[in-house]
Formats: C-alpha cells, sequence, structure tokens
C-alpha cells in the first residue's frame, strides 16, 4: 500500500510539474543514493498535496506508514 501511494503521487506530480526530488543545497543538482536519484518519501509526498495536518486522507495514510514502519523495523 506504501508503495502504491508513493508511486501514485510521484505520478501526480510528475504530471503537474512539481519538482519531487532532494536537491544538495550548495550547487541546486539532484541528490544521488548510491547512483540512484533520490525521490520524497510518502510522508513528504503526503505533506506537500496535503498541507492541512487534519486532513482525513493525509492522517489516514500517516497511520499505515507508522504502523508499516513498526512491523517493518522492529527487529
Amino acid at each position: 500500500m506504501q508503495i502504491a501511494w508513493t508511486y501514485m503521487l510521484q505520478a501526480k506530480f510528475e504530471r503537474d510539474g512539481t519538482d519531487y526530488w532532494y536537491r544538495n543545497e550548495r550547487t541546486g543538482r539532484r541528490f544521488r543514493v548510491d547512483g540512484e536519484v533520490k525521490t520524497w518519501e510518502l510522508a513528504r509526498c503526503m505533506r506537500q498535496l496535503f498541507p492541512n495536518q487534519d486532513h482525513p486522507v493525509r492522517r489516514n495514510v500517516e497511520f499505515f506508514i507508522g504502523f508499516r514502519n513498526k512491523i517493518e523495523h522492529r527487529y
């Protein structure tokens, strides 16, 4: 679910011309990790799309982000 939301929001940003990549503050170039361009994670995409913290969609997705992180990183 988290991957699907991330790709859906990044596709929307791509369509709308929104810059959704992390950039080097000094040079302005796209930041790379292991040769790949680093894009915004789901939480940052949700903050960009739903600036209101009480929006029900944002709160629901943020709940599942925390839930997924708890399961994934418990060991």
